[in-house]
This record gives structure tokens, C-alpha cells and sequence, in this order.
């Protein structure tokens, strides 16, 4: 018997709506699975800075009727993916277990994890969580190998990058050149962005999207830029596309969890870059260092110090040969296809 194929997802008052949420949406969609939503406050918005133990078991109590509502909802012998990290937390194992009771088959499409993230201290909850589905699509090979490391046990399949869906055209001067970096990110994270007067480049720009300069020793050659809404990479310029993240401007801080992360994750601006038609420059370390080496989409780099001699390096016929298979790779997601080469087969 067909098992009817469903996405699970759970939309948060409160919370801002990942495209990266919508674009799975919609890739799952047209691989055959229809939509289960259903809503929920997150524990901020539901709580409204009352953060103690008594707010904590009423938000949890909360859940239970949604809880309830979807294991009824749900049809037996139902293929079933999930969006992970999920709203339902510490209660996702026992919710699991009811599926299974049900003779549904459960994946985990992970986005996040938050233990490797440093948003949970204890590994027990996503190591529980993790190992109570039936399979999981994990990002890269480094997270794979990480999440083994700490005993998460559920076989799994790499996606290696994420989709981007948009119909917006990127700049036709973009990668024509050679001297624009952009950097586009969360400058909480991107806290290197504060340092970059002790780099002495001489012939590349940096192109700062969404970085307000309130640091008057920024050197002349970095230009702020205005921010951008999520999609529209129309307003992205540069000849290449910079991922890096954390305090260091050589990413060998092992305290700092945000370069960290770059160690197993697939970040959203190297997604975004591509999309764009930017060859990526990555540190070597990071988790999508090996697909982007394999598939020629860039360069890589031991730090920042380094990265206007490696740019200055490229020849014009390497250059040429990255602009032709990051443009390729680009449509591939702007069509859905790493995501739907992943759900053809699980």
C-alpha cells in the first residue's frame, strides 16, 4: 500500500518565518507531499518575559491539545517529514513514539541543531529527539560525522546545500570583476567585522550589506551598504561572496561557538551568495568546504589575512571556469533540486 506522503509543520506566533521554512514548504509540495499545519506560540511570545518555572509548565501545557490534535489528524501509514528543530521539544520522542503506532514513517529535514549551536548546554534533548525518527537529512558530511561522534544512531542522508526559490535576477556585473567581496550576515555573529582595520588590503573591497559603521577607524576600502530583504538578491553586488562568521579573523577561536558551527552547517549567506551568482571564499575548516573545493564553486582560505593574496591568485581562466559551475549549481537551487533529489530517495 502507497503510504501518503505529508510535511508537518508548525508555524509560531512570534517567531520570524524562515524562507529557508518556506521554501521546504514548497519543494515538499511538489514532490508529492500535501501540508499538516498547525500553530503555536513560542515559549517568548506566549510568555512575554515572565521567565520562570510556573510560565514554563503553562506554555508546555499549551502544547498538549496541538499535541493530541495532530496524532489524531495524522493518518496512519503516513510518510512523514519534519522541519527540525521542532516546537514540540522535550515531548518529540513520546510524540514519535505515537506515530509509530500509527505505522508512519518519520524523517528529520535538520535546519538546525541546537546542541551543536550552543543554544542547549545539554546534549540529551536533541540526542533523544534525533534518535527517536527513522531517518535524518543532515547538511554535510561534518555534521554527519559529529552527530555519530555524540550517538546519534538514525541513518541519514546529506543535502549538502540548501535550495533558494526566487525569481529575482541577480546583478549582471556580478563575478565580472575580481576586487568586490560582499559580506552579507547577523553582525551579533559576524563580530570579526569589528577588526578588519588590522587587515592592510590594498586592491579588494569589502561590501558590507546591513552593517551600520559606528567604528570610525573602518578602513577605506570596505563600503556599508543598505540591508536587503531575504530574497531579493537583484541588490547583491560583488565579484565574490565571503562566509565566515565568529570574534577571529582567523577562525581558530575553539571557544567561540559561532565559527564553530561553521564546522558542520551549510550557512544561509553561502546559500544566498550562490543564488546570486558569487564564487564563494570559505574558510578550509568549514562544513561545506569539500563540496565547494569538489564542485568548484570557490575558494578556500586558512584566514582573512591571507584572502586578498588567494583572490589576487586566481587566474582568469580559473575565475571563468568557478563563474560557469556557480551559475549552474545557482539554478539547480533556484529550481528546488537538492532538496528533491534527497526526498526521491528516503
Amino acid at each position: 500500500m502507497n503510504m501518503k506522503k505529508i510535511i508537518v509543520n508548525y508555524l509560531q506566533r512570534g517567531k520570524y518565518i524562515l524562507p529557508l521554512y518556506e521554501d521546504t514548504v514548497r519543494i515538499a509540495e511538489s514532490c508529492g507531499y500535501r501540508l499538516y499545519l498547525q500553530h503555536l506560540d513560542t515559549y517568548d511570545f506566549f510568555c512575554k518575559d515572565k521567565d520562570n518555572l510556573i510560565a514554563k509548565l503553562h506554555y508546555n501545557l499549551t502544547k498538549i491539545p496541538v499535541f493530541i490534535k495532530s496524532l489524531v489528524q495524522i493518518p496512519n501509514n503516513s510518510k512523514l517529514l519534519f522541519i527540525y528543530p521542532h516546537p514540540f521539544g522535550v515531548l518529540l520522542p513520546l510524540f514519535f513514539f505515537f506515530l509509530h503506532k500509527k505505522k508512519c514513517s518519520i524523517t528529520l529535514l535538520c535546519i538546525d541543531i541546537d546542541y551543536f549551536r550552543g543554544v542547549n548546554k545539554s546534549l540529551l534533548k536533541d540526542l533523544n529527539n534525533l534518535n527517536s525518527a527513522d531517518k535524518l537529512i543532515l547538511q554535510t558530511s561534518n555534521m554527519l560525522k559529529r552527530s555519530r561522534e555524540v550517538g546519534v544512531k538514525t541513518p541519514a542522508e546529506l543535502i549538502h546545500f540548501f535550495d533558494f526559490l526566487t525569481e529575482d535576477i541577480p546583478p549582471l556585473t556580478n563575478g565580472k570583476g575580481n576586487n568586490r567581496v560582499a559580506f552579507a550576515g547577523n553582525y551579533n555573529k559576524a563580530t570579526f567585522i569589528n577588526q578588519l582595520e588590522k587587515l592592510n588590503y590594498q586592491k579588494i573591497k569589502f561590501l558590507l550589506y546591513g552593517f551600520v559603521n559606528n567604528n570610525s577607524s573602518m578602513p577605506d576600502w570596505v563600503e556599508c551598504r543598505n540591508r536587503f530583504a531575504p530574497k531579493k538578491i537583484s541588490e547583491v553586488h560583488g565579484d565574490w561572496g565571503l562566509v565566515w562568521d565568529g570574534n577571529s579573523l582567523e577562525n581558530n577561536d575553539v571557544k567561540n561557538e559561532h565559527g564553530q558551527y561553521l564546522r558542520i552547517t551549510i550557512p544561509s549567506k553561502a546559500v544566498l551568495y550562490i543564488s546570486a551568482h558569487l564564487p564563494l571564499i570559505v574558510w578550509k575548516e568549514s562544513g561545506i568546504a569539500k563540496f565547494v573545493e569538489e564542485n568548484h564553486l570557490g575558494i578556500l582560505i586558512d584566514s582573512l589575512y591571507e584572502l586578498e593574496k588567494k583572490i589576487l591568485s586566481v587566474s582568469e581562466e580559473e575565475k571563468e571556469a568557478m563563474k560557469t559551475n556557480v551559475k549552474l549549481f545557482s539554478q539547480k537551487l533556484r529550481n528546488g533540486e537538492m532538496l528533491t533529489s534527497v526526498l526521491n530517495i528516503i
